[in-house]
């Protein structure tokens, strides 16, 4: 028997324990039992035109329900529509800051000719695209106001500035930046000087600032942008209270070891894979942590990921929203940005930060980069209970929310889709949720566990991995991972060790087509960042953990792999394989 042929049955015998040991799934998840909204052919009002409510609006249609979208503008894409005369939304020259492949839909992907994070113009017009292709022009309702949403014994009554309508389900789609948020911070009472939220920077004249003291409090992206946009006119401090965590959007950052040209312009959220999360959820949201890779990127990147004392992140890596603006970090190198910790006090014009320095300096203006309430922007008068899961409200779940959320890491519009998927089933009666007290269990346990995950976070902020497998098994469309072996053994290892993808949750959908797409999106990936990993430094640090017997055996499974998945036959002294310790 040759020493491939022996490779082969030892990785096969490998991942026959791995499956019967790891993967404990069925091929169809069964949804939860209780609530059964018989709704098929009922009316459902979504509040809002931006990517939620309209992907709400497609699924609600597919599944049968009498649909409108209710949008105050005059044209769909909610945030990411420039308009300088209104507050918040996208700038001219925004770009997302989470890959394309958890920006698109599972039945409309994006272009491949778009870049890896695409334009804010380029999110737009694949939304209207989107509207184009299934034809839902005709379900959207321009330039309407929403005045009050109630509700009585039977319906809901929705009122608009142009007529009121009843309806038996109502999706508040509106999105999480409609309402800005400005704190009452006791430390900034003094000061009289100018103070805006970032939701106002548009209108800004830059000119008017130039050599100006500016203090950005905040270190979320828009922190960063605004920070970017404004370094070479005025002098430029940020100023975040519990530091960030850095994340660059690019593998090219962590040094990787280079199979081709193309490999150091691999997005850095697409990594992760399911064998790398089943290995997660059997030893803790530590194991980077256990594994060093945390560490290993902290000796790349600096402590917290930026090398920045003043902003040292007070939570674990796996523990907030991650930053990913390597931008600003060049502009604190350069000297055109001034880190600061959080705000000791205030004088009229002048404050003190926490830390070693605290010398008063003057400001011209401080800019909030402090979010915005998660409420829509119009009352509702009805008793409301929490959400569940994010989703339905817990005492009436006729009233649903989607968009809602926001992943530590991959993109809003992927959770959305799925999110909207799950309603128009619970809507439709295609499947159930729990009763009412069912749903305030869950609720405080998930509060529980979040708390635990994410301490001091709000609740919104969630594990996009671990999230999008509970919403999808509960309207049975959590693949099985045992049956696609069997069936399927190469759509297996593109699953288990390519990049982690949301088109698995369209493996079971009804539609043949769509089982097709994602299947051939799916296999797209197999070109991708975990080959590339496979060829790390980074990877091999790791595996240099493992103690000698395992270490050799998982270099033969990684060359296995590569053979297997990406064709490349690598020897054992081979130049092209780095895994010869």
């Amino acid at each position: 028997m040759t020493k491939y042929a022996m490779l082969r049955i030892q990785s096969v015998l490998l991942l026959q324990i791995m499956v019967w040991l790891c993967m404990k799934h069925t091929y169809l998840a069964q949804a939860a039992s209780s609530s059964h909204l018989q709704a098929s052919g009922k009316k459902l009002v979504i509040i809002g035109g931006g990517f939620a409510g309209i992907y709400t609006l497609k699924h609600a249609l597919e599944a049968g329900l009498d649909a409108i979208v209710i949008e105050k503008s005059s044209q769909i894409g909610g945030q990411w529509v420039y308009d300088p005369n209104k507050l918040g939304g996208v700038n001219q020259d925004t770009e997302t800051v989470s890959s394309k492949l958890y920006m698109s839909p599972t039945d409309f992907p994006m272009p491949k000719t778009y870049p890896d994070f695409p334009s804010a113009d380029q999110v737009l017009e694949h939304l209207q695209n989107y509207v184009h292709h299934f034809k839902l022009q005709p379900y959207i309702r321009y330039n309407t106001t929403i005045k009050h949403l109630s509700r009585t014994s039977e319906n809901w009554k929705v009122q608009t500035d142009q007529e009121t309508m009843a309806a038996d389900f109502v999706v508040v789609a509106t999105g999480m930046n409609a309402v800005p948020r400005i704190p009452d911070l006791p430390q900034l009472r003094d000061f009289q000087n100018p103070m805006m939220h970032s939701s106002q920077f548009k209108h800004l004249d830059l000119k008017a600032l130039q050599g100006k003291n500016v203090l950005i409090v905040g270190g979320s992206d828009t922190a960063s942008d605004i920070a970017e946009k404004l370094k070479d006119h005025s002098h430029v401090y940020v100023s975040m209270r519990n530091g960030a965590w850095f994340q660059p959007k690019y593998l090219k950052y962590y040094n990787f070891a280079q199979l081709d040209p193309t490999a150091d312009h691999t997005p850095a959220d697409m990594v992760v894979n399911q064998f790398l999360l089943t290995m997660v959820k059997w030893w803790g949201h530590d194991l980077p942590e256990k594994m060093g890779f945390v560490k290993r990127f902290e000796k790349m990147m600096g402590k917290s990921g930026s090398g920045i004392p003043e902003w040292e992140s007070e939570d674990k890596y796996f523990g907030s929203v991650w930053t990913k603006s390597p931008a600003l970090l060049d502009a604190v190198r350069e000297g055109k940005v001034i880190p600061k910790r959080g705000i000791l006090s205030a004088t009229a014009q002048e404050i003190c930060f926490e830390g070693e320095d605290s010398t008063p300096v003057h400001f011209d203006l401080i800019i909030l980069c402090t979010g915005y309430r998660h409420q829509p922007n119009f009352p509702i008068d009805a008793p409301q209970g929490q959400r569940y899961k994010l989703v339905f409200d817990s005492q009436d779940p006729s009233l649903a929310w989607v968009g809602y959320v926001r992943p530590y890491v991959t993109g809003v519009p992927m959770i959305a889709e799925l999110q909207s998927r799950w309603v128009a089933a619970a809507f439709s009666g295609q499947c159930t949720l729990p009763e009412p007290e069912q749903m305030e269990r869950e609720i405080i346990l998930d509060q529980q566990a979040h708390q635990q995950r994410f301490p001091g976070r709000p609740e919104f902020l969630v594990d996009p991995y671990q999230y999008m497998e509970f919403v999808a098994q509960q309207f049975g469309q959590k693949p099985g991972y045992m049956k696609i072996l069997w069936a399927q053994p190469l759509l297996f290892m593109d699953l288990m060790f390519n990049t982690w993808t949301h088109y698995q949750y369209r493996l079971l959908d009804q539609d043949p087509q769509k089982r097709e797409l994602a299947e051939e999106q799916i296999k797209q990936l197999r070109q991708g960042p975990i080959r590339d990993l496979l060829y790390s430094e980074t990877y091999r640090t790791m595996r240099s953990l493992a103690p000698t017997p395992l270490r050799r055996f998982i270099r033969r499974w990684d060359r296995y792999l590569l053979q297997t998945l990406f064709g490349l036959h690598v020897g054992r002294e081979t130049h092209a394989d780095p895994h010869t310790d």
